[in-house]
């Protein structure tokens, strides 16, 4: 397979209080994406999901800078919080490394479809920012029902100006089918491989449905290494434009910087 430089499109910076995990500090990631030629990152810092919105800010600017414009960030949106979310991704708006929005519902234990939400899907619309969203199947975790894939219907129709990337593709089972039928019958809507959703011959089924310029390569760090998810992309039976796409291409035309992935590889081959 040809160099190209990769963008992970859904990765962690700082420490989530429920897992145990030792990667989420920048340099650690920074290390992993030299490693793995890993040219572009968007990160939803934990701080920023744990709504301590001032450390969450300003960590994710501060890696936005030391890591050289090579991680940019998603701003969270808590629909608990909703005037001093808006606050600081007014705030970002002034960073060339503010990337998008990152909602997470069964986090903040609000129903996706919840009118709460609306600020966030206007805020994306005015500033024409992509969001991302944490989606899965209904499991016997409970704070999964707020977060299943068709509770989005309705805003991605009302909204239809704004994308959404369907964080972990649905999750599993009828999750998974949603998200993808979500995802092949409306332009704004696609889906990244993101988490634990190892099933057989996944990369092959979702370029054939909704097609591989939906699909979005994202390791979920530190949950998991990028390495768990890279071989599947590399030795799917896809084509290598194909393979582009879902490693870099779709990610940057979501997020930005917004210039041909070529030119990317280029400017970011030089600047390393």
């Amino acid at each position: 397979m040809k160099n190209i430089i990769i963008a992970d499109g859904h990765m962690h910076l700082g420490s989530d209080p429920l897992i145990l995990n030792t990667g989420g500090d920048l340099s650690g990631f920074l290390e992993k994406m030299d490693s793995l030629s890993i040219g572009i990152a968007y990160s939803s810092h934990y701080c920023w999901l744990l709504s301590r919105f001032k450390d969450g800010f300003e960590m994710s600017l501060k890696a936005y800078e030391e890591s050289e414009g090579r991680i940019h960030f998603l701003g969270v949106y808590d629909p608990g919080k909703g005037k001093e979310s808006l606050r600081y991704l007014e705030s970002a708006l002034k960073s060339p490394g503010f990337a998008g929005i990152k909602i997470h519902p069964s986090f903040h234990s609000t129903f996706a479809d919840d009118p709460s939400y609306l600020p966030a899907w206007d805020f994306a619309r005015k500033y024409k920012k992509t969001i991302l969203s944490h989606t899965w199947s209904l499991t016997e975790n409970p704070v999964q029902k707020f977060s299943i894939p068709r509770l989005f219907e309705k805003n991605i129709n009302d909204y239809g100006d704004v994308n959404i990337i369907l964080g972990h593709a649905g999750g599993r089972r009828n999750g998974r089918l949603q998200a993808i039928d979500l995802a092949a019958s409306h332009s704004n809507v696609y889906l990244d491989i993101a988490g634990d959703i190892f099933c057989p011959g996944l990369i092959g089924k979702l370029v054939e449905k909704p097609g591989a310029e939906k699909i979005i390569f994202g390791s979920d760090w530190p949950w998991f290494d990028p390495m768990c998810y890279l071989p599947r992309i590399f030795l799917a039976p896809i084509s290598m434009k194909q393979k582009e796409m879902i490693l870099c291409g779709n990610a940057m035309a979501l997020f930005g910087p917004h210039i041909h992935p070529e030119e990317n590889n280029d400017k970011i081959s030089k600047d390393r």
